[in-house]
């Protein structure tokens, strides 16, 4: 079989002793398209050499000429691919009398695969932080969207209650019947809905608070409005979805503040501040935040570079606060909640000079 492999390319010899060129011609007979050497020895006397395969690229380049001129073009290229198969055979069997193996392809090595792995690895952790930053970047935009819906809703109601903005039982005592009140608790009022008082009668809008009136009047249906998608706090919608329509009344917490009023143009005598009002067409838009990411403790802080707020001007703004000064201002947690932080927290959005109109 060597033998006849030999023979078999004897007439694709060339002038040198021992190494044989096998040209491959394309259909028209014409262009040398690659060209495979090998570099073999006398077959008759048992020794075979090492064989180089070697593939140039070399279109326009050599003409040749195979066999006799009478022979076409396809009968050419399937005798020198015949050729070619014949050598690679004889090689193996060859090889594999004298040293016992049979040669094998060559893959990829285990210090390629772990250079890989490697190389994937650093990857991700470059690409990470900047997903997480893309992430939260969109979760800000859906968030800012809640604070402009709950917004409007609440310029809506105002309209239908002459100018009075929703009520609730944590704003100063300033009227409003026998509704029951805490005197001064602003870092309440996240609280959408409280359990009725004793003897407190039941009626559709029971235990609604502040923004929580918004939701049983139908100026908002959807109660994942009141939620930021960036929350990782204890206030969430999973943990209160139940109790929003269920007939018995719990407490219902959101991850937006409410206000409850805002200053006026007019200062006080005594105190040189603005003075405050719950009726909307009172309070001086051009420095009044309504409505805000929660405020309450550093527990329900829903961004840790700033704050989303509604003015009453019915713009939305960011709060940029790459320091964290406002965050660190608050309370850990509700339970150390008092009112001073989230007040003087409602002036620093008044005043904010970087609030960027979104």
């Amino acid at each position: 079989m060597h033998k006849n492999a030999l023979a078999s390319c004897r007439k694709f010899r060339y002038a040198q002793c021992g190494v044989w060129t096998i040209p491959l011609l394309n259909e028209a007979g014409a262009d040398l398209l690659d060209k495979r050497t090998f570099e073999v020895c006398d077959l008759e006397r048992g020794f075979w050499g090492r064989s180089v395969n070697k593939i140039a690229a070399m279109k326009n380049a050599d003409r040749c000429t195979l066999g006799a001129h009478d022979e076409s073009s396809i009968h050419r290229d399937d005798t020198a691919a015949a050729c070619l198969d014949h050598a690679a055979l004889a090689k193996r069997e060859v090889l594999a009398e004298q040293h016992g193996f049979t040669p094998v392809k060559h893959g990829f090595t285990l210090i390629d695969i772990l250079v890989s792995i490697a190389i994937i690895a650093v990857l991700i952790g470059i690409l990470l932080p900047s997903l997480a930053s893309v992430n939260e970047a969109a979760r800000r935009v859906i968030c800012q969207s809640n604070v402009r819906q709950i917004g409007y809703g609440l310029v809506m109601y105002a309209n239908d209650f002459n100018g009075q903005l929703p009520s609730s039982r944590f704003t100063p005592v300033q009227g409003n019947g026998n509704m029951a009140r805490e005197s001064g608790a602003p870092e309440k009022m996240v609280t959408l809905r409280v359990p009725l008082a004793a003897g407190e009668e039941s009626s559709k809008t029971s235990g609604w608070d502040g923004l929580g009136l918004l939701y049983p009047t139908g100026y908002l249906t959807a109660a994942k409005v009141f939620y930021c998608p960036s929350h990782r706090g204890e206030t969430r919608y999973s943990n209160f979805a139940l109790s929003w329509d269920s007939p018995t009344i719990a407490q219902i917490d959101c991850n937006y503040h409410f206000r409850g009023e805002g200053p006026t143009s007019v200062r006080s005598n005594v105190t040189g501040e603005f003075l405050t009002t719950s009726v909307l067409w009172n309070i001086d838009p051009a420095q009044s935040s309504l409505i805000a990411d929660s405020m309450r403790a550093q527990a329900d802080y829903n961004h840790k570079v700033g704050v989303n707020f509604f003015r009453a001007d019915l713009s939305v703004h960011w709060f940029n606060d790459p320091s964290g000064s406002l965050r660190e201002s608050l309370p850990l947690d509700k339970t150390a909640a008092y009112a001073q932080p989230v007040l003087d927290a409602w002036n620093s959005l008044d005043q904010s000079a970087n609030a960027e109109p979104r």
